[in-house]
């Protein structure tokens, strides 16, 4: 086998194995949305996927009609953690999916069952401005995970 090759089969291996989460015993995230804003329509997915796992793919442009304008795309995120200087990043390809659902602790493990946190919220505007002004609450502002640190 040319040297090349087996370089190559070397570098598979690292990049696969450095794509590899720890995720304890969750199951892949299953929880689904729709984005329905601006005559556009859009599946979200909780897996960091968007518009499609399986039939049917959702990014209809204009919404309602047949069309839709992207098969498939995934959600990409970056930072900086403290005073670091390199980024952090986490990208969704086409599977196998980057994010699982559920917070990680200090050592950065997830919980010993992520269902309770597979799911999607929609707060609105509204549904902050109705809170605000009285004290009327939505179920997913209710539920919304202040205390993981969501906004």
């Amino acid at each position: 086998m040319p040297r090349s090759l087996l370089l190559l089969i070397a570098g598979l291996a690292f990049l696969n194995a450095a794509r590899a989460q720890t995720v304890g015993t969750c199951s892949p995230a299953l929880g689904e949305a729709y984005l329905d804003v601006n005559q556009v329509r859009a599946r979200i997915l909780n897996n960091g996927g968007l518009f499609y796992r399986g039939g049917p793919y959702v990014f209809n442009v204009p919404q309602g009609s047949p069309s839709n304008a992207i098969f498939a795309s995934g959600i990409w995120i970056g930072g900086y953690i403290g005073h670091e200087t390199t980024p952090r990043v986490a990208g969704a390809t086409y599977g196998p999916w980057e994010f699982w659902a559920g917070p990680l602790n200090d050592n950065g493990n997830p919980p010993p069952d992520c269902s309770a946190y597979d799911r999607l919220y929609s707060v609105y505007r509204a549904d902050i401005e109705a809170y605000e002004a009285t004290g009327a609450v939505t179920d997913d502002l209710r539920e919304w995970p202040t205390g993981l640190g969501a906004p």
